[in-house]
């Protein structure tokens, strides 16, 4: 069983021993690029006290259910700087009994109205610096949902390998003729499904469609900023200057649902997919309110491409859609061929 299947196994016990009243946050610690027995020890906070059998009963059903023989739930303060040195651990919130009702999915970290922060380099007032372990923080101007790029690289490290086996979440395995046409098929499937949870359309998107999209996009390579219309097109799914601006803007088209990336980060392909398919869905809104009907994802991805208005008068509008459509295709025929 891998450390991810183990992770999912472990918070649906939890999810059957705690709720909101244990007010209990429990923490996975990830040692800097080196591998560590601290893995196998889960590190808990609570703010109230705390049924002792009920954690070793809890205890003993993750180590059966795991495979973990030496798997322990410690509190926090049992732990750092005295198995493990403070100044070596990443701490992650990972099953939060007082917020577990209120994320807008349960791949995210933090509850509606906080974002992710990761661990980083604090000032005390004595003049030391100090590390400042990653936590969960109050939007500033929103109440609803913010999303940055750690969170988005976290919750694709954490839970995008558990769909590989799953053959409805995941692109048809088919290159394409394309030589990283394969390359990036997880991410593909884990933020095509993310998005289907938490916007929840009539119609889901397919990750198949999406896989089309970015081999028209950018063939899966990751090319310099390209010039278009809306500032430079950037990454595999081709985000552009004006796209990145919008997804972060609190009082712009977007309701909910906001991304925040700076230039640099809207090239990396967790990041992008996961913008680009957030901004997929939302030119399917607006098109279904400017048309006042229901449309297709085909016509979301003319509006994601800007040639809606040019389809049937321009010759190379055209021609992009008959690609998309072949490539969308090929991989349709094969999937209903199973």
């Amino acid at each position: 069983m891998t450390l991810k299947s183990k992770k999912q196994v472990i918070n649906e016990i939890l999810e059957i021993f705690f709720g909101r009243d244990d007010k209990i946050l429990f923490y996975f610690l990830k040692k800097s690029k080196k591998k560590s027995n601290s893995e196998v020890i889960i590190p808990f906070k609570t703010r109230k006290k705390l049924n002792q059998k009920k954690i070793r009963d809890v205890e003993s059903l993750v180590r059966e259910k795991t495979g973990e023989p030496h798997l322990k739930l410690l509190r926090w303060n049992e732990v750092i700087d005295k198995i493990v040195p403070a100044s070596q651990i990443f701490k992650i919130p990972f099953f939060d009994s007082t917020n577990r009702t209120e994320k807008s999915h349960p791949w995210r970290l933090c509850p509606i109205g906080e974002h992710w922060v990761k661990r980083h380099p604090k000032n005390l007032r004595s003049g030391k610096v100090t590390d400042h372990d990653g936590h969960c923080r109050k939007n500033r101007k929103s109440k609803g949902n913010f999303y940055h790029a750690d969170e988005l690289i976290l919750i694709a490290q954490d839970h995008f390998d558990l769909l590989s086996s799953d053959p409805h979440a995941m692109p048809i395995p088919h290159s394409l003729k394309f030589p990283d046409g394969n390359k990036y098929d997880l991410l593909i499937a884990g933020w095509t499904k993310f998005w289907n949870d938490v916007l929840n359309p009539e119609e889901l998107l397919s990750p198949d469609l999406v896989k089309a999209l970015i081999a028209t996009e950018s063939g899966f390579k990751t090319p310099k900023d390209q010039k278009s219309k809306d500032g430079n097109a950037r990454g595999l799914i081709q985000i552009t200057e004006n796209t990145r601006k919008i997804l972060q803007d609190l009082k712009g088209e977007l309701k909910d649902h906001h991304i925040e990336l700076s230039v640099e980060e809207s090239r990396d392909p967790i990041t992008n997919i996961a913008a680009g398919i957030r901004w997929l869905h939302y030119k399917k809104k607006y098109r279904e309110r400017r048309l006042k009907r229901r449309v297709t994802w085909d016509e979301a991805v003319m509006e994601y491409k800007g040639i809606s208005s040019q389809i049937g008068k321009n010759k190379v509008a055209n021609n992009i859609m008959v690609k998309v459509n072949h490539y969308y295709n090929i991989l349709q025929k094969i999937r209903n061929s199973k």
